[in-house]
């Protein structure tokens, strides 16, 4: 086997062990003793929730009462819209990110939406490196990892956001120009 592709099978096994050690955190991560859930993760929780359980992104008293069931506690910073006075109130943030999220919260209410996370960051890191190698060789997924783990952006696996949901659509955008 030469140089080259020993360098590019360590690459990819670099990526592959971070990847995988940050889907093991996501499934072990314990929220006890830290502060309750920040900015508008509880919407996105609760939506989430919605979508998982009532099939609907209309906020009832049954999405509270399951959140705090669930989570132990109320929901601070939610974000809710109405059209018609109140009578019908639904969530203030786009869904699409929720209704990814949805199966994993289905399947684990407090650590689902790190598990969709933890999948999104590797599809769009795995896509970022499999683009990239293209123009960068075998080194591309090496680079990868140094970016997406030496920055703070593996760490938003950790917060019910939409953000690493936006980053691997963006790694899939990219990937459908440059393929």
């Amino acid at each position: 086997m030469s140089a080259r592709r020993v360098g590019e099978t360590l690459s990819w096994g670099l990526l592959a062990a971070l990847l995988l050690a940050t889907l093991w955190a996501a499934l072990r991560f314990d929220r006890t003793g830290r502060p309750s859930l920040v900015g508008d993760e509880a919407t996105y929780a609760m939506q989430a929730a919605s979508l998982a359980w009532d099939g609907d992104l209309a906020y009832s008293r049954a999405d509270y009462d399951r959140f705090v069931r669930q989570w132990g506690g109320k929901p601070d910073g939610l974000v809710l819209q109405s059209r018609d006075q109140g009578r019908h109130i639904t969530y203030g943030k786009p869904f699409l990110y929720a209704l990814a999220i949805a199966p994993f919260v289905r399947f684990a209410p407090i650590r689902g939406a790190l598990l969709g996370n933890a999948l999104f960051l590797a599809a769009a890191a795995l896509l970022a490196a499999r683009t990239l190698r293209q123009r960068l060789g075998g080194a591309a997924p090496f680079w990868v990892a140094v970016l997406v783990f030496g920055s703070v952006s593996f760490a938003y696996v950790y917060w019910v956001h939409a953000d690493i949901f936006l980053f691997a659509a963006m790694a899939a955008g990219l990937a459908l120009v440059y393929w």
